[in-house]
């Protein structure tokens, strides 16, 4: 009698366990969408709001990531930077402009030489003898055999205007 009751038992253990696997093997996407649940009103506390978890998609099965090599060599360092594509683009370096005066003629005298230019903005004439300073931009540094030597005050860049 008591083998026939022990494998009664172990044959209901075995059917609970294959109904167990059964229902595991079930997913929730096949069953019917269940909607919110709420409490019921008289243990709900006044003024909240019902339950809104979705079962649904809460108990629905996700795929693992990728475990990898169970022996590969791992680091605790930062991944390094990535590579830069290029430096920088550097600022261009600021150049003087072009000289706004045309040389229109020389004059010498006893006391220093002076010269005449024509400004290109306006076609005024200027007379200007040499460390003068033309309209706070330029400073006429010298007359020359060639040409004027003319600064540019800005940037302290000398450049010359010849005669023509």
């Amino acid at each position: 009698m008591k083998t026939r009751l022990r494998i009664g038992l172990l044959a209901c253990g075995a059917a609970a366990l294959m109904a167990l696997a059964n229902v595991r093997e079930r997913s929730v996407e096949d069953a019917a969408p269940v909607g919110p649940v709420a409490a019921p009103a008289a243990t709900q506390p006044r003024g909240e709001r019902e339950d809104t978890l979705d079962y649904g998609t809460a108990f629905r099965r996700q795929p693992l990531p990728e475990a990898g090599p169970a022996f590969q060599a791992r680091s605790w360092a930062p991944p390094p930077p990535p590579p830069s594509r290029a430096p920088p683009a550097q600022p261009p370096i600021p150049v003087a402009p072009a000289i706004p005066y045309a040389f229109l003629g020389r004059m010498e005298s006893d006391a220093a030489p002076k010269v005449f230019l024509r400004r290109s903005a306006d076609a005024a004439v200027v007379v200007a003898a040499e460390h003068d300073t033309l309209d706070g931009a330029w400073r006429l540094e010298a007359i020359g055999g060639q040409g004027l030597v003319m600064t540019y005050l800005p940037l302290n860049e000398q450049k010359i205007l010849p005669y023509k």
